[in-house]
């Protein structure tokens, strides 16, 4: 596989990860190491994190120490399975057929898309699993962004220049932005932070960004939003739904 710096970046993002999850009760884990590469730096210790059964007995802290109801974590359950994020679904597609998954997936099911993703990238490479992130992330998942991210990143391990890494650095940091903008802001700075701090270390650079860079972040962010929502038109499908329930808001400390 040519990306071999995912699991670098794996390793870096499970210790974030870990300080992370402290604020979150987890649902189940993602059901494989490829998953996580396919999540995007972050991603699988999110899904985790973020997701968690509303049974009664199982209730998650907020980041101010208040333990959310049962009620507010249903609000959340559900607000993650709409995005694309629900680590417990993850698990129930991994045993279905390519066939099945395929069926599923040309009916709209981000979910299925994504285990498809998973499958290509392990059997074909990188090239044969994004068009499955491009097609998630049309349908509305949050994940499929952040995999497309983690596509696009630069491959540490390579000989490339490091200039020609930094444009993959930029490219996958405006996708991480375009997440932003669907609304989850704190996940997303996450992501991207630890991307990019992985980065400056591994290639000792005290701020690879500077203004130019951000601007073109912000631009190429607002053109990748407007590329999905025109492929959304085109199958009716409507805007994305880029709200936050104020239960996941409240989670997340806001």
């Amino acid at each position: 596989m040519k990306k071999i710096h995912w699991f670098l970046l794996i390793v870096i993002v499970g210790i974030c990860y870990i300080a992370y999850s402290s604020l979150w009760q987890p649902e189940i884990d993602v059901p494989t190491q490829v998953t996580a590469v396919t999540q995007s730096p972050v991603e699988t210790t999110i899904t985790s994190s973020l997701s968690s059964e509303s049974n009664g007995s199982i209730q998650a802290d907020t980041p101010n120490g208040r333990r959310l109801t049962t009620t507010e974590m249903a609000v959340k359950s559900d607000w993650m399975r709409r995005q694309g994020l629900s680590a417990i679904d993850q698990e129930t597609y991994k045993d279905y057929s390519d066939a099945q998954l395929m069926e599923l997936s040309e009916k709209g099911d981000f979910n299925a898309m994504h285990v498809l993703g998973i499958r290509k990238l392990t059997s074909e490479g990188v090239q044969a699993a994004i068009p499955f992130a491009k097609k998630e992330i049309i349908y509305g998942s949050l994940r499929g962004i952040s995999t497309m991210a983690n596509y696009l990143g630069p491959d540490m391990s390579s000989d490339l220049p490091i200039d020609e890494l930094k444009k993959q650095l930029l490219e996958s940091t405006a996708y991480y932005k375009f997440y932003s903008m669907r609304g989850d802001q704190y996940s997303a700075k996450l992501f991207s932070e630890t991307q990019i701090k992985s980065f400056e270390t591994a290639y000792k650079i005290d701020q690879v960004f500077n203004e130019d860079d951000e601007a073109w972040i912000n631009n190429r962010a607002t053109e990748l939003y407007d590329y999905y929502q025109a492929e959304r038109y085109k199958l009716g499908l409507g805007d994305f739904d880029n709200e936050v329930p104020q239960e996941v808001r409240t989670f997340f400390g806001e």
